[in-house]
């Protein structure tokens, strides 16, 4: 059982300095000119042929010069990485003469190999030939490396000069993190992918199955340990997606209209030809295959025996990038807005919406308990959360100390409330309906509250949790402050009324005396 003890005090608004994370930006480290070729960073000290780079305080410039082709130009920095963890930020903006090419992506590579540990396609958007400025923050868990080499480059496979810039400004890299900070409450479990950009994920046989799309295999992994356990080939070499139908896998690749049917060795036994593009994303929910097609913003409901559409919904938010069906309803990751829908397939109506802890989730499965896992491309983590996929419509059970009274100015005074949910999410505790703090809850925790310091009065402490669904419980405890003085005379009065009854009940009994006389 956990205990949050906290102190009904008016909050400081001064900072704890040792609290706030220390940075480098730009002018904190040295930049060189670097050539990416098929993955591999070619180190140049100079600028490399048909491109340019500007680096000044606090902005970094890449230009084409003259074109380049079939070589990815950018620049590259060390950066360190502190308690296993590496986190910055910083804002890009980019620029070319044809609407396909406005592109910025960043590479991690392994200091020592010069391998590549994770990209990022930063900006690759169509249709625009300046993207403007735009912020980004990444977050990865590196604990083998002290440092890495951070590569912003511009992808370019055209023999035309396209004028293609690119600008990297306000870069922030924290230097006081660790995992605890990283990791959050809400998630109970977690491992890294063993390369870059863990896309579709599904549950089988009590193991996890990913699809990684940078080296177009599938994954499997022990859900415990995180224990790489072996891969497989798949086609097309550009995989997307992938889930299970209770005998066979179903795996699409990008902007394919084939659905793959592989059985448990990955060897392919069908195909299906569907009508739409699926963009990532698949689900079984039984009987149809659910695709995704963000370019209509919709989630198809497909025939495996044939591809036909039975049916389709909106898609909600901005991104969908994968879905799972837990018997009920869809689950599907917004890549966008880092959240999770549950949506009734019926009718595409979000049921519940739930925050992710990085930024970029992707894949989504459920295991045999209804625990829910993601994979997220951004942190490159495979994540089990603190969200069960089981319906639960029951609230929170709430104990408490009990009502309390105090004499004023005297200290250690506290009242308590203890929660009970196998679903814990927040609380919140309110002083006569003024907000006093909240926080996250686990099963069995004690919630402690000093009151001290109060004026002499009469005030209501009210508590209210929320489970992971919505269930909500509140509980009122009752703290009256009194003054000495006032004490002292209630006692007063209670030995006066002991006096007169002694005396009553004296002068009865002498009565009673003389009557029998």
């Amino acid at each position: 059982m956990n205990t949050n003890t906290f102190a009904e005090i008016e909050p400081s608004n001064e900072q704890n300095s040792s609290l706030i994370p220390s940075n480098l930006g730009i002018a904190n480290i040295n930049w060189s000119h670097g050539l990416q070729v098929r993955n591999k960073l070619i180190f140049s000290a100079t600028p490399g042929s048909g491109y340019d780079c500007d680096v000044s305080e606090n902005e970094v410039h890449i230009y084409e010069t003259t074109g380049t082709y079939d070589v990815h130009v950018g620049a590259f920095a060390v950066f360190p990485v502190t308690n296993g963890v590496l986190s910055f930020s910083f804002e890009a903006r980019s620029k070319a003469d044809h609407v396909d090419l406005p592109r910025i992506w960043t590479a991690l590579y392994d200091s020592s190999t010069n391998e590549m540990i994770y990209l990022w396609r930063t900006i690759s958007p169509s249709g625009v030939l300046d993207t403007g400025f735009r912020s980004f923050n990444y977050t990865v868990i590196l604990e083998k490396h002290t440092e890495v080499i951070a590569f912003f480059f511009y992808p370019d496979g055209w023999s035309a000069n396209w004028n293609q810039e690119f600008w990297i400004k306000n870069l922030e890299i924290l230097t006081d993190i660790n995992t605890e900070a990283v990791i959050t409450d809400n998630i109970l479990n977690y491992f890294s992918a063993p390369s870059s950009t863990p896309f579709g994920l599904v549950w089988h046989d009590n193991f996890l199955w990913n699809v990684l799309r940078e080296t177009g295999k599938i994954y499997k992994y022990n859900p415990n340990t995180g224990e790489y356990l072996g891969s497989w080939d798949v086609v097309p070499s550009d995989p997307m997606a992938l889930t299970f139908d209770g005998e066979y896998f179903w795996y699409s690749g990008l902007h394919s209209k084939v659905l793959y049917k592989y059985d448990t060795s990955f060897n392919v036994v069908d195909s299906i030809t569907i009508l739409v593009e699926s963009r990532g994303g698949l689900a079984f929910d039984g009987n149809y295959l659910w695709i995704i097609n963000e370019f209509n913003s919709l989630l198809y409901q497909i025939n495996p025996s044939n591809g036909d559409i039975v049916n389709s919904i909106p898609m909600p938010g901005t991104r969908i990038a994968d879905l799972e069906h837990d018997g009920k309803y869809l689950w599907a990751c917004d890549y966008a807005e880092a959240k999770i829908y549950v949506i009734n397939p019926s009718n595409g109506n979000i049921m519940k919406t739930f925050n992710t802890p990085f930024d970029g989730p992707w894949g989504i499965t459920i295991d045999n308990n209804s625990n829910i896992w993601i994979t997220d491309s951004v942190s490159q983590l495979i994540l089990k959360l603190k969200i069960k996929s089981a319906e639960d419509n029951s609230s929170p059970i709430i104990t408490n100390s009990g009502d309390l009274n105090y004499i004023k100015d005297t200290s250690r005074n506290y009242i308590n409330w203890t929660l009970q949910d196998e679903n814990p999410d927040n609380y919140s505790i309110y002083r006569n309906d003024t907000f006093i703090t909240s926080g996250i809850w686990e099963n069995n925790d004690t919630i402690i509250l000093n009151v001290d310091l109060l004026p002499v009065g009469v005030y209501n402490y009210t508590l209210i949790a929320y489970d992971t669904y919505g269930n909500m419980v509140s509980n009122v405890i009752f703290v009256t402050v009194t003054t000495a003085i006032a004490e002292f005379g209630k006692g007063i009065f209670l030995l006066a009324i002991l006096s007169f009854s002694v005396i009553c009940l004296f002068l009865r009994r002498k009565r009673n005396i003389r009557l029998k006389k």
